[in-house]
């Protein structure tokens, strides 16, 4: 089980320092480049790149605050980014917890650790709807912070979905964690291939605003997911053949400490 996230780690590591040696691929920028280069050699200061957008002398202040604007808007990463690294918060959450349990010598049912997915499935339908609706089609003149935070919302809801999912997968099913976990990434990994074979045509079609609001709506459907684990949820593993449980759930420390899977694979 250990060298699943050896392997991982070390894969990761090797794209880290491939990504260091990546060449610049934007056009503007290479023409940019083009024409610098030229005008060092030649001497010849006319000489300009014809952009989208000319470029002109501005003082600083007032190239400040379009270029930073601009730089938001084409790199949309950046806002999903923000949300991931404010889904911390509910980590501090589950630790705060989990000490508690442990002070009170008591376990930790699998279904405690979601409370968060179910704060994370209306963020992920609202961040689809702001952003459905705040952008160019149908909303031209919403100002771009205001998708910016649908993109907040959404990036907080994704990475709190891969922690929690996973890890709610791991402690339910215990011994047979690796291969739980291994349908869940296989689920993953295939609606990631087919979605891009129609999305482009969805949203040609239907224009962003329908198109993202059709994600919207999907993600509003499945809102009702955290309630039924939360609910249900222990009823469920206990008339699973494979799933840990309740009372092992609760009283397995080893278990609790993230040992029960290591025997697996």
């Amino acid at each position: 089980m250990r060298w699943v996230f050896y392997l991982a780690a070390i894969a990761s590591g090797i794209s880290a320092v491939a990504s260091v040696f990546i060449k610049e691929s934007n056009a503007s920028q290479l023409l940019q480049a083009k024409t610098k280069s030229i005008c060092d050699e030649t001497g010849n200061k006319n000489l300009e790149a014809h952009l989208e957008k000319p470029q002109t002398e501005h003082p600083i202040r007032d190239l400040l605050h379009p270029t930073i604007r601009q730089d938001l808007q084409q790199n949309l990463l950046l806002a999903i980014l923000l949300g991931e690294l404010l889904n911390i918060l509910p980590r501090f959450y589950d630790n705060h917890y989990l000490r508690r349990q442990r002070k009170l010598n008591k376990g930790i049912d699998p279904e405690t650790k979601i409370r968060s997915f179910a704060l994370a499935c209306p963020t992920l339908a609202i961040g689809l709807w702001l952003f459905a609706w705040t952008i160019p089609g149908r909303a031209p003149n919403v100002p771009w912070p205001i998708s910016m935070l649908g993109l907040v919302c959404i990036g907080f809801s994704a990475n709190d979905f891969s922690y929690v999912l996973f890890g709610y997968m791991t402690d339910s099913y215990g011994f047979y964690a690796a291969s739980a976990v291994s349908a869940l990434s296989t689920a993953r990994t295939f609606t990631a291939a087919v979605f891009p074979l129609f999305m482009t045509q969805m949203y040609e079609g239907l224009g962003n605003n329908v198109a993202t609001s059709v994600l919207a709506a999907a993600a509003t459907l499945f809102c009702f997911t955290p309630v039924v684990f939360l609910r249900y949820g222990r009823g469920l593993r206990e008339r699973s053949k494979w799933a840990v449980k309740g009372e092992e759930a609760l009283r397995d420390e080893n278990y609790h400490r993230g040992k029960g899977c290591e025997g697996e694979h």
